[in-house]
């Protein structure tokens, strides 16, 4: 299955190239831009002097709870606007897999109150989901760990010491592979959330169930794929790099929907 993913998505990408990666870089650069803006504008607000004026203007307590309440509304329209344009790019390499030609404006598709509202919501519950995972993943190797410093402040011998630190290692080197197998259970939440009027949680479920059976070949192919990735370092590679791998879990995501 991976080698026709990969060929169909080879086939995709020709003479689309450059449009696909500047949409990725759009997407990229709105999205990452909207998450800087929000770390800065509590800086941005105080060095510009308004927070002092609306707390001279209205008293210290009320000026701190106005200027709080702005900026947690603000930070949430703008984590709605990243959420609907990161949907609106997964859905460019979804219409290119229909044959429709790249539009940039398929970027702006779910920026409407609701389509971003619920795009953020799945974001948001996928993203605690995996990080439930990844500490549950953690702990084990973490332990062995702690047990290999605890001996060692113990002044234990070698070979005990060994033992514990063994395991963690053990454990740490297949930790990268349950991961990417249990994250792509999670991968195709945003192709439904695009193609189906539902739920974060519906898409989530849905994303489950057609994932079952597939986790063993979706790995396979993110660690086929490593090579591609590593070659971005030299920066010009990254202008096929991206729109190709990207195509080959939209391709990979579409099989496992349409078996």
């Amino acid at each position: 299955m991976n080698n026709y993913v990969k060929l169909w998505a080879k086939e995709l990408l020709y003479k689309n190239t450059i449009k696909l990666f500047t949409a990725s870089l759009l997407s990229f650069i709105m999205r990452w831009g909207t998450l800087a803006l929000i770390v800065l504008l509590p800086v941005i607000f105080i060095n510009s002097g308004a927070f002092d004026y609306i707390c001279n203007y209205t008293g210290t307590s009320l000026g701190v709870a106005i200027s709080t309440i702005c900026y947690i509304t603000l930070t949430f329209g703008l984590l709605c606007f990243a959420s609907g344009v990161g949907l609106g790019e997964q859905w460019i390499y979804l219409q290119r897999l229909r044959g429709t030609k790249v539009k940039f404006r398929f970027l702006f598709k779910f920026l409407s109150p609701k389509k971003s509202v619920r795009a953020l919501n799945l974001y948001i519950k996928a993203l605690l989901i995996k990080s439930m995972w990844l500490v549950y993943f953690i702990i084990p190797p973490a332990i062995c760990y702690g047990c290999a410093h605890f001996l060692t402040t113990q002044n234990a011998d070698r070979i005990t010491v060994f033992i514990p630190t063994l395991a963690g290692a053990i454990l740490s080197s297949t930790f990268f592979v349950l991961i990417k197998s249990v994250f792509a259970r999670y991968s195709q939440a945003q192709y439904y959330m695009c193609t189906r009027n539902t739920t974060a949680k519906d898409a989530i479920n849905l994303s489950i169930e057609s994932t079952d059976g597939y986790l063993n070949d979706r790995t396979v192919l993110h660690f086929t794929l490593i090579g591609w990735v590593l070659s971005c370092i030299f920066i010009i590679p990254v202008i096929y790099a991206v729109p190709y791998i990207k195509l080959c879990n939209a391709v990979f995501t579409d099989e496992c929907c349409t078996c």
